[in-house]
């Protein structure tokens, strides 16, 4: 008989359900017992509220039931977080793709990106970095260029070769967003610290040092994976980007 309901049930689950619904059931007998606080403090609501007991308690099993078992998908989630860390990645010009661009895919497997950082300590006078948020079965590249019209967003800065200002510039599936945003000038010998935030609503914020210069609203797609790019439009480059971290949520 065990073994017959462990093939066909998973019982622990069934447990949770039952105790969850219980305890709901519990709560709809007792309030429907309290007829005289019912109608001293919420008049308004009392005939609304006429459940029947043990209706309500086999239709809560059966739910929650068939949620567990992944059969219905509505439930609320208190999504697990996820920290990737990598301590040193160094980047140099790579000629092989477009935009001589060298990059590295992180795995979020299943979760959708709530942040990530990096500190970049710049080795070369040329700089383009960025963050390229995609859709899973999106392209890294387009037809000659880091830029596609899929669902995707990047997230970058950059310095000229001639001078020390620091531009933060976005593109939104292959379009950019905007103008470039100044973001101060790079310090000699100082990493350069890059951030971005990603809340519940999708609101997505960009951090340099610290501080704040951009935010927008994305669409959840953008955070099923993340790419990592730097990138030399015909121009030598190098640069060491160091504590390197990633979150995630189910």
């Amino acid at each position: 008989m065990r073994n017959f309901l462990s093939k066909y049930i998973d019982t622990k689950k069934l447990i949770t359900g039952l105790v969850q619904a219980t305890i709901i059931g519990l709560f709809v007998l007792l309030w429907n017992h309290l007829e005289q606080l019912k109608n001293f403090f919420w008049p308004v609501i009392t005939y609304s509220i006429k459940v029947p007991v043990l209706p309500t308690i086999i239709v809560l099993i059966i739910t929650q039931y068939f949620i567990h078992k992944g059969l219905l998908k509505f439930q609320i989630r208190f999504g697990k977080k996820k920290s990737i860390t990598i301590e040193k990645w160094t980047i140099k010009t790579n000629k092989s793709t477009p935009q001589w661009t060298e990059y590295k895919e992180i795995g979020l497997t299943n979760g959708l990106l709530t942040s990530a950082k990096c500190n970049i300590e710049l080795k070369s006078d040329y700089l383009r970095f960025g963050f390229k948020l995609l859709q899973k079965n999106a392209n890294t590249f387009g037809t000659g260029g880091i830029l596609t019209n899929e669902n995707n967003g990047l997230f970058h800065i950059g310095k000229a070769k001639t001078d020390d200002k620091i531009f933060m510039t976005s593109y939104k599936n292959g379009v950019q967003d905007g103008t470039g945003i100044f973001c101060g000038n790079y310090q000699n010998n100082n990493p350069i610290k890059l951030e971005i935030k990603i809340d519940k609503i999708n609101n997505l914020e960009f951090f340099v040092n610290g501080k704040k210069y951009y935010n927008t609203i994305i669409k959840t797609e953008y955070r099923e994976r993340l790419v990592l790019m730097a990138w030399g439009d015909g121009n030598e480059y190098e640069m060491i980007t160091n504590d390197i971290e990633v979150t995630t949520k189910e």
